[in-house]
This record gives structure tokens, sequence and C-alpha cells, in this order.
């Protein structure tokens, strides 16, 4: 498959996850809270990325003032550590029962709309009838089983409920975890650039090269091939 191919279904299912999912946000009865919710997950996860950064600082000082036996450092800082891990422990606390306070309510009010959606107008009813009266008799293959897609799903109602679980906590899991990682790289890239700093080699005997932030490039270049090297060898 050609990379416009998959980009075209990439961009058909994004398009997908936000018809399913902008109705909850934008015209249901719960609006204002789920983007209250949504804001504070948003905040504490950038809250948890700045502390991990503080920490990182701390880690720094502190292993410095152990390597040069300096003791008021030390004890200073662990009084910091303190306060640094209270903190990102409380953010890390509400961070993970708000993110599950909103994949509760946004599940409870998908279910009720979709199964208002399931029951209103007898449709559950008409595709009995579709399935008995109306519907041709289904193809089977060599084993006897129906071709996909020709089955009419059982027990629509449960899958609706299994399904919009599975889809509130991977919508908000991916999208979370997705922000917290693009955050993250920002921020420590920026603190593995100040600290790599420049690397020089002479060319040819006679040409200087400079590469600045060199620690930087040679993590990327670190992950792209191991990224590279595990797609192609897990996938058969």
């Amino acid at each position: 498959m050609a990379w416009s191919d998959k980009l075209a279904r990439f961009g058909n299912f994004l398009r997908q996850v936000w018809h399913l999912s902008a109705p909850y946000f934008r015209s249901s009865d719960e609006r204002w809270k789920a983007r209250g919710l949504l804001a504070a997950i948003v905040a504490l996860n950038l809250g948890a990325v700045y502390m991990l950064v503080q920490i990182n600082e701390w880690n720094r000082v502190f292993f410095d003032a152990l390597q040069n036996k300096n003791q008021d450092v030390f004890w200073t800082q662990l009084g910091r550590f303190t306060y640094l891990a209270m903190i990102f422990i409380v953010i890390a606390v509400y961070r993970f029962y708000l993110t599950q306070l909103l994949q509760v309510r946004w599940r409870a009010w998908m279910t009720r709309d979709l199964m208002h959606r399931w029951l209103s107008g007898h449709a559950f009813y008409r595709m009995e009838l579709a399935r008995y009266a109306g519907a041709p008799e289904p193809t089977t293959t060599e084993a006897g089983l129906p071709h996909p897609g020709q089955r009419v799903p059982d027990n629509p109602d449960q899958r609706l409920q299994e399904d919009v679980n599975l889809f509130t906590s991977q919508t908000i899991g991916l999208s979370m975890g997705f922000l917290n990682a693009v955050v993250t790289l920002v921020s420590f890239v920026g603190v593995l650039w100040a600290l790599s700093g420049s690397f020089s080699f002479n060319f040819n005997g006679s040409t200087t090269t400079t590469i600045p932030g060199f620690m930087v490039w040679m993590a990327v270049l670190y992950c792209t091939v191991g990224s590279v090297l595990t797609h192609y060898i897990g996938r058969p």
C-alpha cells in the first residue's frame, strides 16, 4: 500500500474519531463539565512534565554535591526533593483520578445516547424483520462460515456497551499519552541540547566541521535506527 493511501486511511480514521467524540464536548448537556475535566487533565499532564524537568535538574545538583562532598548542598537538596516528590505525587494522583472520571462520564453519556438511537424508531425490530423477511440468505465459504459482512451482528446492544468502553478509554489514553510524549520530547530535547554542546571534527584533513547539539542528533539517530529495525524485524 502506498504512503498516500496510508495517509488517506489515517485521515479518514481521525475524522471518524472526531465524529464520534465531538458531540459529547460540543452539544451534550455535560459539555461544560467535560471541557473543564479535559482542560484540567491537559494542565496536569503539562504540570507532570514540568515536575519531571525539575526532578532532572535536582538530580544534577544532588549528585554534584555528592561528588564534591558538599554537605550543605546535600542536605538542602534532600529537603528540596521532599516537596518536589510531594507535588509530583499529588499531580499524578489527581491526573489519574480526573482521567478516570472523564472516561466514566463520557462512557455513560455515550452509552445512553447510542442506546437511545438504537431503541428509537424500533430500529432493532426492523433489523430483525430485515434479517428474516427481506434479507437474502448469506453465502458461505467452503468451511461453511458466512462471508465477512453478510451476517447481522448478534446482541448489538451488548456490542454498543463494550465498544463504547473501548472507544472512550483508548481515545483518552492515546490522546493524553501523545500529548505527554510530545511535551516531554520538547522539554528534554532542550535540556539535552544545553548539556551536549558542539562536536567538531576534521573532514579530508583540512575542513573542520562542527555539529551543534551533537548528543541530540545522536539520540534521534539511535531512536530512528531502533524503531526501523523493530518495525521490520517484528512485522512478520
